[in-house]
């Protein structure tokens, strides 16, 4: 799933990031990297916020769409 699908409040766990090598450099640069555990904060017009290593980071929606995660749910089945 993508990680603009992850509800309020819930977790998930990074699986994969699908955009350009500079940015996909700058994501890995704060934390997002594959395997990392995030957070949904709030949404505020097109800009979501997430807690990633006990940091909020604000991504926009197009860029946040790009990267894949797999939610708590999914995550609990695997066990």
């Amino acid at each position: 799933m993508r990680l603009t699908e992850l509800k309020k409040n819930s977790n998930g766990k990074i699986l994969a990031l699908n955009t350009n090598n500079i940015f996909k450099e700058r994501l890995l640069e704060v934390g997002f990297a594959k395997g990392t555990r995030i957070k949904f904060i709030f949404e505020f017009n097109s800009t979501f916020a997430y807690e990633i290593k006990n940091t909020i980071i604000a991504l926009r929606k197009e860029d946040a769409q790009k990267i894949l995660i797999e939610d708590d749910i999914s995550c609990s089945n695997l066990k």
